[in-house]
């Protein structure tokens, strides 16, 4: 079953994550997955395109957040949440080379992109994080 979806920028391309550990990357102009990345070992609570839509990064129940290059189909980045708390939502940040997610852990991590580091963790919310927006 489908848990998350999120569209490509040029609306050509579907990414989906799902409660059997996959995330899919779907071709919608010939309706095919033309990727399957199997390396969740739990729900997949959440997918997001990169703005340029050459990334995707997927959080999970197994308390990590990944990043995958689409073209090369494989992982670039692999982030542990601390205290293995699954990674509830992801949001590119569209002017410039970062990401932050939320956690069941109360916290949102913000990631720089280039290194691949934590730049940043908020304290503890009062519950859990649901949902990151970014403003233009």
């Amino acid at each position: 079953m489908t848990a998350c979806t999120t569209m490509c920028a040029n609306d050509n391309y579907l990414v989906t994550g799902s409660q059997d550990t996959k995330v899919k990357f779907w071709d919608q102009r010939v309706n095919t997955c033309v990727a399957t990345f199997r390396e969740h070992s739990g729900k997949v609570n959440s997918v997001r395109m990169s703005p340029d839509s050459k990334w995707v990064a997927s959080g999970s129940d197994d308390g990590t957040l990944k990043i995958w290059d689409v073209t090369a189909n494989k992982v670039l980045a692999n982030f542990s949440q601390m205290n293995n708390a699954p990674c509830t939502c992801i949001e590119f940040n569209p002017q410039s080379k970062a990401l932050a997610n939320g956690s069941a852990d109360k916290t949102v991590k913000y990631w720089d992109l280039e290194c691949f580091q934590n730049i940043n963790v908020t304290k503890p919310d009062i519950s859990g994080i649901s949902n990151i927006f970014f403003s233009q």
